[in-house]
C-alpha cells in the first residue's frame, strides 16, 4: 500500500470512528542482529518494510519515539557506560544525551520535548531523575535502595508513572508530579502481583504487565485524572481475552498495543480481542515502541 492509500485509510478510520489512522505510523524496536549485538530496527505500521537503524555492533535497546515523531530515544552500552542516546531520522545523526561514564537508561522526552526521564545510577543506587533536554541540573525523584524503571510520561506531560520495588520488594507501578517536588505514590485499583512496562495512551489509559501465575499478561486500565489510581479495563468484546507477553506499547488511535509473545511482535486489538504477528524470525526480538503521530 503506498502513501496516498495510507493517508485515504486514515481519513476514513477518523470520519467513521472518530479515532487516529495509524496507516502511516511507524514502530521501533530491538532485536538481536548478528546472533550476538541487539540492534533498533523499525517498520511499518502492518510489520513490512522492516530496515535497521543503528550498527552500534553491541547492545542498542529500550527505543522510544521523541514526541514529534522525527526522534528516538534508545539504551547505548558501552564497554563501562550505559548512556541515553537520541537518533534523527530527518538527518541520520546521532547525539548522546548523557555524559560520557554514565550509567543511565530508559530515557523518555516530555510531550513538549524539554524535559527528559530516565534512570540513573550514582552513588550505588539506581534512581528516577529529570533534566532538560538540552542540559542542565540533574533533579532526583526518587531515594531508594531498590532499583526504579520504565518511566512514562502522561499525555499531558505533568505526571511520570514508572516501576519500582520499593515497597515490599515487589516490582508495581508508581505515579509522580516531577515539577512539584511531590512524593512518589503507588498507583491503587491495578491487578497483578508485579506490575511492570507501562504505556500510556493519549486518551488516559496505562497497558502494561501483570504478573498472573507466574506469566506476565497484558492488562489496561483507565486513569484517574491525577493518575493516581485505575479502573481496569477488560480486553476484547466479550472482556475475557488474555494475552501472555511483554513491552507493551499504544498505537496513536489508543486502540491497538504492540506486545512481544512467543519471540515475535504482535499487535493486539483491544477493543476486539484479536492478535495479528507483525514481525519474527528474529532472534531476541522485544521493547517495541509505537510512533505518537502519524506520519
Amino acid at each position: 500500500m503506498d502513501a496516498a492509500a495510507h493517508t485515504a485509510v486514515d481519513t476514513v478510520l477518523n470520519k467513521v470512528f472518530g479515532i487516529p489512522g495509524i496507516c502511516r505510523s511507524k514502530i521501533v524496536f530491538s532485536a538481536t542482529a548478528d546472533g550476538r549485538n541487539c540492534e533498533i530496527f523499525m517498520c511499518d505500521f502492518d510489520g513490512s518494510n522492516i530496515r535497521q537503524i543503528t550498527k552500534n555492533n553491541t547492545l542498542s535497546v529500550e527505543p522510544l519515539w521523541g514526541p514529534d515523531g522525527n526522534s528516538i530515544i534508545y539504551n547505548y552500552y558501552g564497554p563501562t557506560e550505559t548512556n541515553l542516546v537520541q537518533y534523527s531520522f530527518e538527518t541520520g545523526l546521532s547525539r548522546r544525551l548523557t555524559q560520557a561514564g554514565d550509567i543511565s537508561s530508559s530515557g523518555a522526552l516530555s510531550p513538549d520535548g524539554n524535559t527528559l526521564a530516565f534512570i540513573h545510577a550514582r552513588n550505588g543506587q539506581i534512581d528516577l531523575y529529570t533534566r532538560p533536554t538540552e542540559g542542565g541540573l540533574l533533579k532526583q525523584h526518587t531515594k531508594t535502595r531498590s532499583a526504579e524503571a520504565s518511566p512514562r510520561w502522561s499525555p499531558d506531560g505533568t505526571k511520570l508513572a514508572f516501576v519500582s520495588e520499593a515497597q515490599n520488594g515487589r516490582a508495581v507501578l508508581f505515579m509522580i508530579d516531577p515539577f512539584a517536588g511531590s512524593n512518589a505514590v503507588e498507583i491503587s485499583g491495578l491487578a497483578g502481583s508485579e506490575r511492570v512496562m507501562p504505556s500510556w495512551s493519549a486518551d488516559n489509559k496505562l497497558a502494561y504487565c501483570a504478573k498472573v501465575n507466574g506469566n506476565y499478561e497484558l492488562r489496561v486500565a483507565k486513569l484517574s485524572a491525577d493518575g493516581t489510581s485505575g479502573i481496569m479495563e477488560a480486553i476484547g468484546v466479550a472482556g475475557n481475552k488474555t494475552f501472555i507477553g511483554e513491552d507493551p506499547s499504544w498505537a496513536p488511535d489508543n486502540r491497538h498495543v504492540t506486545l512481544t509473545m512467543d519471540n515475535a511482535l504482535y499487535v493486539i486489538d483491544t477493543w476486539l480481542g484479536a492478535k495479528r504477528r507483525l514481525v519474527s524470525g528474529k532472534e531476541k526480538i522485544g521493547q517495541s515502541n509505537w510512533s505518537p503521530i502519524s506520519k
